[in-house]
């Protein structure tokens, strides 16, 4: 209450009050529309949505009859309106359609609570995989000490949108969960082998694998899901022709300048 208490007190006719929470509802949208300019809601989930001048969803391949909407709701949907980080922006405007690197970069959040990364790279690696593995994960788990007994495995955590690129950039495939994540693969042009583990990751994951931009894994539950993963990823992996190509859908798809559709629209609201 105290905070919507100063929230309430800041909020001028004439703003643009941009939200993006799963603790927003219908209710909370339609008492706080009447005080702004323009409510945007930043909304993953599709449906009934009431209250917003403006919704956006970057999630590739959706369509407009995926939401129910008050009269004259401005939609703005796919990859056209990504929100990344500006480091992965940036390098996507002129970003090589190529492949390029060598080994796997893995990441399924820093604290990966079903520590499937770590399954993952213990299933590469017990395979034969013999390129470098870089796993992203500040989760503890009891695979750790026998994954640091090989040469080519590399632990990372903690990492800044600097370095998550430069390390991204390294590896020739990555291994992701369907997340804003993915979004940043596809923006450094780099093949990826995605999955979903929750129910918000789905509709990108769907839309990354229908457009081509990524190899579908399917949906994991817990780490031993994760076993027999070193065929689907090897397949990928050394196949030349596959890489490329989804390379090349990514570019299509992404082209870095997201931030700039975005001002764009807003400010059309903004002044009508």
């Amino acid at each position: 209450m105290e905070e919507e208490a100063i929230l309430l007190a800041l909020l001028h006719k004439e703003d643009l009050l941009l939200v993006d929470s799963y603790d927003i509802d219908n209710d909370w949208r339609i008492k706080h529309k009447p005080l702004v300019h323009t409510l945007v809601d930043v909304n993953d989930i599709p449906g009934q949505i009431s209250g917003a001048h403006v919704i956006l969803n970057h999630c590739p391949a959706l369509q407009p009859d995926r939401y129910t909407t008050d009269e004259n709701t401005l939609l703005l949907l796919g990859m056209d309106y990504a929100i990344l980080r500006p480091d992965f922006l940036s390098y996507a405007q002129n970003a090589p359609v190529q492949i390029s690197g060598t080994g796997v970069f893995i990441c399924f959040g820093g604290a990966d609570p079903h520590l499937l990364g770590h399954k993952a790279a213990q299933e590469l690696l017990i395979a034969g995989f013999k390129d470098p593995v870089y796993l992203v994960s500040a989760a503890e788990s009891e695979l750790t000490a026998q994954l640091m007994g090989y040469e080519n495995f590399h632990l990372l955590s903690h990492l800044n949108a600097a370095a998550m690129r430069t390390h991204m950039l390294k590896a020739r495939v990555l291994l992701l969960s369907a997340s804003i994540l993915s979004f940043e693969a596809v923006a450094l042009r780099k093949p990826l082998l995605a999955l979903y583990y929750v129910d918000n990751q789905e509709l990108i994951y769907e839309g990354l694998v229908k457009l081509g931009m990524a190899k579908g894994y399917g949906k994991v539950a817990s780490a031993e899901d994760m076993i027999g993963i070193y065929q689907d990823f090897e397949s990928l992996y050394s196949d030349d022709a596959t890489l490329q190509k989804m390379v090349i859908q990514q570019q299509l798809m992404l082209d870095g300048q997201s931030k700039d559709r975005v001002r764009d629209c807003l400010v059309r609201k903004l002044i009508h």
